[in-house]
């Protein structure tokens, strides 16, 4: 998945990505996300959006990872947040992925980038 948010207001992507989140976590059968922040150049150093960065700390997201490409001089950092507040996603009684009638496995076929 990816996240746009045209206009400039920082509310505007704050509540798209409340909205993504939401609905990932009460609606896919996830017990964790990874969010991809690739860096950028500024000032002659490489930067990672950090309002983005705070937004997913706020979040109970974490850092994991960080990945220097050398070939193309790409920096990435990854996030992750887990579900702490809808378990009933993780359990095949109440998931909604299992009532309607999809399996795990139909998720696993790609990743989700957000």
């Amino acid at each position: 998945m990816h996240l746009s948010v045209l206009d400039s207001d920082k509310s505007k992507f704050e509540e798209a990505l409340d909205l993504a989140l939401t609905y990932i976590w009460t609606h896919m059968h996830n017990a964790t996300i990874r969010v991809t922040l690739h860096h950028y150049v500024q000032d002659g150093k490489k930067a990672v959006n950090t309002e983005i960065k705070k937004l997913l700390k706020d979040r109970r997201f974490k850092w994991q990872t960080l990945k220097n490409d050398a070939e193309t001089g790409q920096r990435i950092e990854i996030m992750e947040g887990a579900n702490l507040e809808h378990k009933e996603q993780m359990d095949k009684n109440t998931a909604i992925l299992y009532r309607r009638g999809l399996a795990k496995e139909d998720f696993k076929k790609n990743t989700l980038t957000l």
